[in-house]
């Protein structure tokens, strides 16, 4: 495990100490004052195969006997996805709300057992935050509410059992409270507006070099373009078609207009700013209670219901970081400590009151052209977990468990509103709170459409 941190260390300095390769210096870019709304529907097909080891049974001498178990994990979903988010100087306030109906089928094939389940299930989420700055891009105060609900019936079947029938509902409800220093700064636009210009320069249509200046004020235009609210899309084409093209003659950038300057324009406005693109430095502190409702039903009848209170305590740090108009590289550190206020039943055994967890991220992004995104990452998480009893036999005690995994996820933009996308991804975890079973590793994939209805 140490040197597993050690690793995380290694990588989250070399996220934070490389510089950008480029000439200007994007902390210099602020984004203007904006407000977007976007609403994407989208359909999902994923899965996953897991195997690991397991003790079965154990012999005479006492040994164990241990079996290989193999199972696997397909769904197909759909998804509506909206979210808000007003920017400026000093406030950030966004809104993201999730409604999702999916089938999921599982098997498990164990030593002469074969358990199958199907399970559709409905899901709504929403969540929302707002950082309010005290001083500009520094100290800030932050809020972030939270609410899960889920709604599932599922149908089991195993070799020599009869079939049954379960059915669950799950909600949650948090408030995070905090502050913290930094502030992540959206450079989508500037990105776009550096390809616009790249582009007319290689078709030979500028008619002078272009300065960071032009890119800056070219990108301030775009983004204002973008926070502006139109029902007819052809209308607003048309201007921010006619914007840009008065900006580029103000600027003295464009002396000839013919069919391939406006073929380029056309084409970087409607792709170049589709992929997010994030730089700067955010540490925070938050404090969030929790509270979740469970209820399970059994086809015999019988009914469990259990409430739970919990209070996590985190530090949470993010560095983005442009390294050029290709490739950028994200690190992400999440340290908490989650203790239990209350949870129904009167257990047999005691459980610890705190939990500690550490979640750290690394991506790397490449974008190949303004329609493409290929990223890798690469996440290590370990946390603690209620495992063993203690000598006395009356509490459990905490042990270490270790997650990593590796994915790759790419997409491509068909148009500027209909998005294919994939991933697969590999994990190996060392073991499971509660059970004997050692080295599983997951093997899971993704595939799927995205359409942005506006």
């Amino acid at each position: 495990m140490r040197t597993i941190l050690l690793l995380i260390c290694i990588l989250g300095v070399n996220a934070v100490s490389m510089s950008q390769d480029k000439s200007f210096d994007l902390s210099q870019y602020k984004f203007p004052d904006y407000k977007r709304h976007q609403l994407d529907f989208s359909f999902n097909s994923n899965g996953n195969s897991t195997s690991y080891s397991d003790i079965y049974s154990y012999n005479t001498d006492g040994t164990a006997r241990k079996f290989d178990y193999k199972s696997s994990n397909n769904t197909s979903g759909l998804n509506l996805d909206y979210s808000y988010i007003k920017s400026t100087r000093k406030r950030i306030e966004t809104l993201n709300s999730s409604f999702a109906g999916s089938y999921q089928f599982f098997k498990s094939v164990n030593p002469g057992v074969t358990t199958t389940r199907t399970e559709p299930y409905l899901q709504f989420d929403i969540n929302g935050g707002e950082a309010y700055y005290l001083t500009e891009n520094k100290w800030f105060l932050e809020v972030d509410p939270q609410f899960h609900s889920l709604f599932s019936s599922s149908i089991h079947r195993s070799t020599g059992t009869d079939k049954t029938k379960n059915s669950s509902n799950y909600l949650s409800g948090s408030l995070g409270v905090g502050g913290g220093y930094g502030r992540i700064e959206n450079v989508t636009e500037f990105w776009q507006a550096y390809y616009i210009l790249e582009g007319l320069k290689k078709q030979g249509l500028l008619a002078r070099e272009s300065s960071t200046h032009d890119v800056y004020k070219l990108a301030t235009l775009a983004s204002l373009l973008k926070s502006k609210r139109f029902f007819d899309a052809r209308i607003k084409k048309m201007d921010e078609m006619k914007s840009l093209d008065s900006l580029m003659h103000e600027s003295g950038m464009i002396e000839n207009t013919d069919i391939s300057y406006f073929n380029i324009l056309n084409d970087y406005w409607s792709f170049a700013n589709i992929s997010t693109r994030m730089t700067g430095r955010r540490l925070k502190f938050l404090v969030t209670p929790y509270i979740s409702h469970n209820f399970y039903k059994q086809d015999n009848g019988q009914k469990y219901t259990s409430n739970s209170t919990s209070l996590r305590s985190e530090i949470d740090f993010q560095c983005n970081k442009q390294m050029n108009l290709f490739w950028e590289r994200n690190f992400y550190l999440n340290l908490a400590n989650v203790t239990s206020v209350h949870q129904d039943g009167s257990p047999t055994y005691k459980s610890p009151n705190n939990a500690l967890q550490i979640y750290s991220a690394f991506n790397l992004n490449y974008y190949p052209n303004f329609r493409t995104q290929i990223k890798t990452s690469l996440v290590y998480n370990v946390f603690q977990s209620p495992d063993k009893l203690n000598q006395d036999n009356t509490a459990y005690l905490n042990s270490w468990f270790n997650n990593l995994s590796l994915s790759e996820h790419a997409y491509y933009y068909i148009s500027p509103q209909l998005r294919a996308e994939a991933n697969i991804g590999i994990s190996y975890v060392d073991q499971f709170a509660g059970s004997t079973q050692k080295d599983r590793v997951h093997l899971s994939y993704n595939l799927g459409f995205n359409y942005a209805i506006f």
